[in-house]
């Protein structure tokens, strides 16, 4: 065999070799690119399942107690269409999008999936924190409906007294038009609560889910008469000082009108055309 032969054949097998070792180098990059992808979306659903997952878990067997706990309390009519048989199903479905992604090999796939359950754990708790919000509110209305209604009377009585007491010290009692229409509202409002209060539901509650809102929006109402009513002094204030300030530019006018006549005498001595 030729020197040159030997050689190239030398040569040939150092490019294959280079070739082989180039090739080997890439995939094990792209291997490793891979694993950290794979390692990243496994992070992640891993983060959703200890923790969205178990909130949610743990806010449904809360909302479980609780609406137990509602149902020997409160009038079965509040809790009619209290629906929780169709939080525990996508919880499961959940449950198997987040197992599904542990087990795929496709960080693709993991990320969809951990994203699904993540958005469907977050309607769930969603549904779960208006509905506890909603037992919170049958038991505040049950222990204060009472106390609003004597909350709204006060704010009646104080509201009149306070237009009273402004008119026996000078005011119109004209001034206090909207806020007597506002008054009387309350006052409706007060009459309807205490009607409901008559009248047993199951014979032994009122409707105070109702009276507790009726009183409470009677409230609101007396209290923006009551604000109105507070503020019809310093109108009165800002009304007087607004006169005086007009009062006080007419003076100075009148203090100027001789200067003026004067001026216009001198001025009449010269042609009216130049």
């Amino acid at each position: 065999m030729e020197p040159e032969d030997v050689i190239s054949r030398q040569r040939h097998r150092q490019h294959l070799v280079v070739a082989l070792v180039a090739c080997f180098g890439l995939a094990m990059i792209a291997q490793m690119g891979r694993s950290c992808l794979i390692s990243r979306a496994e992070a992640k659903v891993t983060a959703i399942e200890q923790q969205d997952l178990k909130a949610t878990e743990q806010a449904v067997k809360n909302l479980m107690d609780s609406f137990g706990i509602a149902k020997t309390i409160h009038h079965p009519q509040y809790l009619e269409r209290f629906d929780l048989a169709s939080l525990e199903p996508q919880v499961a479905r959940a449950k198997a999008q987040i197992k599904t992604a542990h087990e795929t090999g496709n960080p693709d796939q993991k990320r969809l999936l951990s994203e699904q359950a993540r958005q469907l754990l977050a309607v769930v708790s969603s549904i779960t924190a208006e509905r506890q919000a909603y037992l919170k509110l049958l038991d505040t209305a049950k222990d204060n409906y009472l106390s609003n209604i004597a909350a709204l009377r006060t704010s009646i009585f104080g509201a009149n007294g306070e237009i009273e007491k402004l008119v026996q010290g000078g005011f119109f009692k004209s001034n206090f038009a909207p806020m007597e229409e506002l008054i009387g509202r309350a006052e409706n409002s007060l009459q309807e609560a205490t009607r409901l209060n008559g009248i047993l539901l199951n014979g032994v509650f009122p409707d105070y889910l109702k009276i507790w809102q009726v009183a409470k929006e009677g409230s609101r109402i007396a209290e923006e008469a009551a604000v109105l009513i507070r503020g019809i002094p310093e109108r009165v204030r800002k009304n007087d000082q607004t006169i005086s300030t007009v009062r006080q530019g007419i003076e100075a006018t009148v203090r100027l009108y001789p200067r003026a006549m004067a001026a216009a005498e001198h001025l009449n001595r010269y042609p009216r055309y130049v």
